[in-house]
């Protein structure tokens, strides 16, 4: 395939030829004709598989029309490669053939290719993150279920959750359980829920954590309604204990900066995290009710997969929060979503920190009910409980 990138390119093909004919008649193809015009280059016609109009009185044939012993100049930055191949097929010689790629042309195609490139190696790393085992594991508990803040299209299913709270007693089991499965390391662990600072033992859930895992980041994940009130053993204990706070900010009346006052009074460390939320704007859920979708492409679609790692009460570890939190949905609406064994994998088993760590790369049962492909981006407000914010 011989291209004509430039003015020296195109005199040294064609200057001469009295049987040059323009293949396509778009914006390339009007420019080259220009270009000969320019160089006392003829052109005796233009090709076109539309055959609509003419440009400067030289009308437009069908491809079927033309002449093997022609000249050819295939003017299209896109389609060159299958009309290269219209005309091989017509039996035109490649020696009869070139494509016009003017210098720009060459850029725009080099930067295609590049995006293109970027987008698969952003999509082999996405798909490799949620297929390859962690290094050290990360997880959040599922340490409250309702919320004092009533979200439309919650992603906790919140609103929709009757008033539970994590039994401490079963919390400190469980965490201690997991010490010794992940031999006391972890790189983050998240108390969350609903709203984790409506647990009145929530003080003490952190000392269970730290004690557990004494170099792990730990962290309280919050709307911040409550920590104007929070009482100065709390606060105490967050700086104490090393816990971070991760305030999730909405569009609400709320002052912000006066929470990061008071948690800089107290030496406390707290993120104010500027999400969707925050411009009004929520992620909706989109759950596929009958649980049509295909599991293994909900899995790798999904930001959630093999990073949300949720323990729920009694020892249930799941690969994303949806999972461990989809009952409260299912009671309040009524559906007859199935949940599975197969979706968790319980801490007491006889397990290793290797089979759970291979568990959580595979899809479950589960993600056949999340439509992921069909996710999108709405208005934040509160909500009435209706399906549709979920669906």
């Amino acid at each position: 395939m011989k291209f004509l990138t430039g003015e020296s390119d195109i005199k040294n093909a064609l200057i001469g030829k009295s049987n040059v004919v323009i293949y396509g008649m778009g914006e390339y193809g009007k420019k080259f004709f220009d270009l000969c015009s320019d160089y006392g280059i003829k052109v005796c016609s233009f090709i076109d598989g539309q055959c609509e109009g003419s440009y400067k009185g030289i009308s437009a044939r069908m491809p079927d029309e033309l002449s093997n012993s022609s000249i050819f100049i295939i003017c299209s930055r896109i389609h060159y490669s299958d009309m290269y191949n219209t005309l091989s097929v017509k039996g035109v010689s490649s020696e009869n053939i070139y494509v016009f790629l003017p210098v720009e042309s060459l850029y725009l195609e080099i930067k295609d290719y590049e995006r293109i490139l970027i987008e698969y190696e952003k999509r082999y790393v996405d798909t490799m993150r949620k297929t390859m085992p962690l290094p050290i594991i990360h997880f959040q508990v599922l340490f409250v279920g309702h919320c004092n803040l009533n979200c439309k299209g919650c992603k906790a299913f919140s609103p929709l959750s009757d008033e539970w709270f994590y039994d401490i007693n079963t919390f400190k089991k469980d965490i201690r359980r997991m010490s010794e499965i992940f031999d006391c390391e972890a790189k983050r662990i998240s108390l969350s829920g609903g709203e984790p600072l409506l647990h009145h033992d929530i003080v003490e859930a952190m000392q269970i954590t730290r004690e557990q895992f004494k170099s792990a980041m730990i962290t309280i994940r919050t709307n911040g309604l409550l920590l104007p009130k929070m009482n100065e053993s709390f606060w105490n204990s967050c700086r104490e204990l090393d816990i971070r706070l991760l305030v999730t900010k909405y569009s609400i009346n709320l002052n912000y900066e006066e929470i990061r006052d008071k948690a800089a009074s107290y030496n406390v460390t707290i993120e104010l995290h500027e999400n969707l939320a925050s411009v009004d704007m929520f992620l909706n859920k989109t759950l596929n009710l009958k649980g049509q979708c295909n599991p293994i492409e909900s899995f790798l679609a999904c930001a959630d997969a093999n990073r949300c790692i949720t323990l729920s009460e009694g020892g249930k570890l799941y690969t994303c929060s949806t999972a461990a939190k989809i009952g409260a949905f299912k009671k309040y609406f009524k559906q007859s979503i199935v949940q599975s064994k197969r979706d968790y994998i319980n801490i007491y088993s006889e397990i290793n920190a290797k089979e759970v760590f291979e568990f959580l790369t595979k899809p479950i049962p589960m993600c056949r009910y999340c439509d992921v492909s069909n996710r999108y981006a709405w208005e934040w407000g509160v909500s009435r409980k209706e399906i549709s914010e979920w669906t």
